[in-house]
């Protein structure tokens, strides 16, 4: 039996990696951005109002005990996550989950009222 320093005496090059692992990195890093992203009750509760329909920063505020601007804050870091879209109808500007994966792991812990 080789002695534990021998077995990890030789550090793995970038050469060695296979590019599964490379994939499954990548892989890991959006999932870690995600979490990050939905690390905020504020930010579940918004994902949770948007999964019923879209709505307007003003709609989220008369759901969630919070100002304008702190969910408009939430918004724009969910909007560069990936998780949420918007789009401008006249003068609104309506919110729409754009995430597939955040709406199923919102699910698990969304309750429907």
């Amino acid at each position: 039996m080789m002695a534990r320093q021998e077995i990890f005496s030789h550090p793995v090059s970038m050469a060695d990696r296979a590019p599964e692992s490379d994939l499954l990195e990548a892989v890991f890093q959006e999932a870690a951005k995600l979490f990050a992203a939905l690390a905020c009750p504020t930010r579940l509760q918004i994902v949770c109002q948007l999964r019923q329909c879209e709505q307007t920063v003003h709609d989220l505020v008369d759901h969630i005990d919070s100002s304008q601007p702190n969910i408009s804050g939430h918004l724009r870091l969910l909007r560069q996550a990936g998780i949420v879209r918007r789009k401008r109808t006249g003068r609104q500007v309506l919110y729409r989950l754009d995430s597939l994966l955040a709406d199923a792991l919102c699910g698990a812990v969304c309750i429907t009222r």
